[in-house]
This record gives structure tokens, sequence and C-alpha cells, in this order.
């Protein structure tokens, strides 16, 4: 039997051809062969053309941030006037926003469109003019150190805050992978402030003060270096082999992040300044394909589960000391599990005592299975059989004899003949469940994620959107506000998510069938995000346990992009 996930992405590859091919076709079909949308922006910097260094312009589409073009300001100091270029065939209502940041990499000046402007393929709009404010606070007023020093870039503002006050809400700024050089390296506390009150951000004359003081602008500066490195071995002609990076471990202390490939190899990486190296020894734990894993959170123990259902624990510092893989037990024993199923998710408890393994059957009727190990005895302490349509996706962390909250996901169709999702939770700290909410997301699961405090839900589907769900009392499940990102009918898909570890920012990973992807970076509180263009689908993210590096793993070629402070 073929799972329903994998019909319905070979029923959407298959759309995305036949999409892919009358794109082709259309520039024979036309007078122009350039369909790109041309958006004329008029920003006089006046009083800031002194103080100016560079001009960044932002356009957003729909509100979705599609484009974003850096200029110096030395080009055109009094009129402002800038083009940017919009990806081709892009229609819909756009809007703009400028920042002016100095030589330092401060912002001195901001500003955004009261309305939107029509854009179509290959039309150039009408002029769109911004009116520039100049910016609050001071690189050094909120980072403590000065303009200059290793520290100045953690200070300087890249996206906008809003302040309480009525008028136009300015859209997420975007940083374009392909002039991240160019985007100064910012954080949201001295963003320039919107107009309209941010229903994320409690009104009144204390808002953007709070703002301010939550905000972490190292964490919003991570894509300010980014770095590709290679994670799957060549083959005999020396090519890279075709595999992806499932997912990453790292150590509590971040020195060490362990890459898990579908080729059957974790990967171990020292974490340096100038960023990944790998061990002199060439250290891997090995798999039979497919691999899963974790830290335990004292970084003594990971464990490296395979397609073979095998889940093996090594003691982490001996084997990096050593070089060489020093294996401490292996789990199942015996014949305790079915070789049919593929531990997808593994997760230590926060006591360390237990391995929580959740396993993804091969096929039905054969269930999906949620297992805690017992690391002193080797013994089987908690077994939780899920029907095969059933699959756990995610756990929130805890204590053995805590609360073990789990998510799992069950794909329906509606009588229109589309697809949705049935999400579960339920607490697994007992044999027998002692308690189950249910809510329903359109579209296809790809995956689900706790916050750390274990009041939010993150979801990630085949549709491209990105939604939290408030699951505080598991009683009464809604979702908050509106999506992170929209759905999108351009065959996109959001593919991974990842919390920083103080639950305030959170990674989203997106890609389409025609090869455009992105990683978005959101903070939640204010809600204001920045984004990057990256040449393959992200699928797998981590942050790093401080929050000041993000691992990017590539579904095909076994990328890994490290960016960091």
């Amino acid at each position: 039997m073929i799972h329903p996930s994998l019909l319905n992405r070979c029923r959407r590859a298959a759309i995305g051809a036949l999409l892919s091919a009358a794109i082709a076709l259309l520039p024979a079909c036309s007078s122009s062969n350039d369909k790109r949308p041309l958006v004329l922006v008029s920003a006089p910097l006046g009083a800031y053309a002194g103080l100016a260094k560079t001009v960044k312009v932002t356009v957003t589409v729909d509100g979705v941030p599609v484009a974003t073009t850096t200029v110096s300001a030395a080009d055109d100091p009094t009129t402002g006037d800038i083009g940017v270029y919009l990806p081709s065939g892009t229609s819909g209502d756009a809007a703009v926003v400028v920042l002016v940041t100095d030589a330092n990499g401060c912002l001195v000046a901001s500003g955004g469109s009261t309305a939107t402007v029509k854009v179509s393929p290959g039309e150039t709009t009408g002029q769109v003019t911004i009116t520039l404010s100049a910016a609050t606070g001071s690189c050094a007023a909120d980072g403590g150190t000065s303009d200059s020093g290793p520290d100045a870039a953690e200070s300087s503002p890249d996206v906008s805050v809003h302040d309480g006050l009525p008028g136009p809400e300015l859209p997420p700024v975007v940083a374009d992978g392909s002039s991240v050089a160019d985007t100064p390296p910012g954080g949201a506390q001295d963003a320039p402030a919107a107009d309209k009150p941010n229903p994320d951000v409690a009104a009144g004359p204390d808002a953007a003060t709070d703002a301010k003081a939550d905000a972490q602008p190292s964490t919003l500066n991570v894509f300010g270096n980014c770095t590709p490195y290679t994670h799957s071995v060549k083959d005999s002609t020396g090519a890279i082999e075709d595999w992806g990076i499932r997912g990453f471990a790292f150590s509590p202390d971040g020195k060490v992040l362990v890459s898990m490939g579908e080729d059957g190899r974790a990967k171990v990486w020292n974490i340096t300044a100038a960023g990944l190296q790998e061990t002199s020894s060439g250290l891997v734990f090995t798999g039979y394909s497919d691999l899963s894993g974790a830290i335990s959170p004292d970084g003594h123990y990971i464990a490296v589960g395979d397609k073979e259902s095998l889940v093996t624990v090594y003691d982490l510092p001996v084997s990096l000391q050593y070089g060489s893989a020093s294996t401490v037990t292996t789990f199942p024993p015996g014949d305790t599990l079915s070789a049919t199923l593929r531990p997808t998710l593994l997760q230590f408890t926060n006591d360390g005592g237990h391995l929580i393994a959740m396993y993804r059957a091969a096929d039905s009727p054969n269930p999906n299975q949620f297992v805690v190990w017992n690391l002193g005895t080797n013994a089987m302490d908690r077994l939780v059989s899920y029907d095969y349509s059933d699959e756990p996706m995610a756990i929130l962390p805890g204590a053995y004899t805590d609360a073990m909250w789990v998510a799992s996901s069950t794909i329906t169709t509606t009588d229109a003949g589309d697809d949705e999702s049935v999400v579960t939770l339920v607490d697994l700290a007992t044999p027998a469940p002692r308690s189950k909410a249910q809510f329903t997301v359109p579209g296809d699961i790809n995956a689900i994620t706790f916050s750390p405090d274990g009041t939010t839900l993150a979801i990630a589907t085949d549709q491209g959107e990105v939604g939290l769900w408030d699951i505080t009392t598991k009683s009464s499940i809604t979702r908050l506000g509106s999506p992170l990102i929209a759905a999108s009918s351009a065959a996109n898909s959001a593919y991974s998510l990842a919390y920083t570890a103080d639950g305030k920012y959170l990674a989203m990973g997106t890609g389409d069938l025609f090869g455009s992807s992105t990683v978005r970076l959101q903070s939640l509180q204010p809600r204001m995000s920045l984004q990057k263009t990256i040449d393959y689908i992200p699928w797998s993210l981590a942050f790093s346990p401080d929050g000041q590096a993000l691992a990017i793993g590539e579904r095909d070629l076994g990328v890994l992009l490290y960016c960091k402070n």
C-alpha cells in the first residue's frame, strides 16, 4: 500500500511538471520575453543624505516578500529614484519598505508605502513615493557597545517594529540570499516605527519599549554569514552523491554539530569561530540509510537511528576523544520490534535517563509505534501503538515522570476532494493515554514542532503554509492570528521548522517545484521576519543552543548551509 502523503507528493510533482512545460512556452506566445514587473520607487533622502551609506528597498506582493534591492546612497542622494524588478510573472498588490543605513550599518531612516500598487507581468508600475522618517534609538544604545568593535553589528536594525500609533503596517523585510552581504546585520530594537497597532504587541505607550527589550538582535542577524559545507561523500567520478540531510543535533555546549543523512552517515563537525570544521579523525556514526538522531541534555550520549529500526547509543565524549565510535547500547534488543519500523524521531527525556523513539511503519496494516527506552536497564518502559495512517511527528520535551505530549497527523479528504490533516495531541506519560485533543489543518502536514514552553504548536504543510496554534489548555485549541506564511497555489511546500531554545524565534524552510527556496526567520513577539533565498529545498533546520547559528540541510545533494553571527 502506498502512503497517502506519497501519492499527494507524486500528484503535485506531475502538476508541477505540466506547469513548468506551460511556462516554458509562454515566451513564444508573447511579444516580449521579459515578464518581470518593474516597481518604480521614489525615496528622496533629503536631510538624511549626509548620513546615508546604503538604501535598501523591499517589495512584498500580497503580503509575501518577493524582491530586495540595495543601492549606494551616493548614486542618487536627492531624488532617490530606484527601480526594483520582481520575479518573472509576478502579479498582485505590491507594498514597499525602504531602510536607510549609515557606514556602520546602523539604521538612520525608514519608510513604507501607505497604499499598495498593482503589479502585472512585464509591466512597469506607477511611481511609489516613500516619505522617510528618522529611526529611533541608536546602535550603541541598546547593544551596550560602541558602533565599532566586534559586537557593533548585533545592534544595527534591519526589521520593522510597531509603536502602537495609528497608520499603515510595514511588511516584513527581506534579507535575500543574493545580496545578503549588503544587508545591514540588524536586530529589532532600533527598527523603524510603523503607525498601525500590531495585534501581536500590546497597545499603549510602552509597546515599542517592550518590543525593544524582548528582541534579540543577534538571532535576527544569523543570515549575515552563511557558508555551505558538504555532508555527502563523492562517488567514483568525483561528483557529490545524491543524498539529503534529514536532521541535526547540536551538543549542549554548542561545540559540536552532527548532520544526519539519507546516506547512512551521521557526520560530526567541530564548531569554530570561523564556522564548521570536520574532525581530524573524520568521525562519522553509521547506520543503514535515512538516519535520525539526538544528543542527550548533558552531552554524554548521542543516539542514532536507521532505516532498519536499529537505534545505537554512543558515548559522545569518548568518541570525540579517540576519533572512533564508542558504542554504549543498541535498541531494540533481540526481536522486540519489527524491522519494518524506522525511527523518524529520537529525543532524550530532560532527566537524561530515557530515550524516546517514534517509529514509522513501512506499510499498512503495521502500526506506527511510540517507545520509551530505559537507558539504565535497556528495557522498553513504554510502548504505544498508532494506526498506520496516524503518524507521530513531534514530542514536547519532559522528564520521564512528567507529561509527554505527542502530536500526530492523519490525512483525510474533504467532501470537495481537498486534503486536510487531523492533528491529535495525546499525553503518553502512562501506557493508557490520559488526555486527548484534536483539530484540523488544511493540506498534508510536512512538519510539526512544539514551542519550548509547550504552549504553541507550529505546523508546516504541503500547501506552503506555516501556522501557529495555541495549545495552552489542550481542550480549546485555536489558531494564533494569521499564518506566518500563507498557503500558496504555486506548488509551494513548507518543509521544515525549528525554534530557538528560548522560543522567541522560529525558522521556516519552504521550496517549490520551480527551484525557488527560502528560509524565513520569524521573531514571534513582536511579529517581524527576515528571509533568505537559497539554492535548494531546506529539508531540515536546527538552531544552536544559544540561537546564534542556524544549520540548514538540503534535500538532495547533501549541502549543509551553516549561518552564524
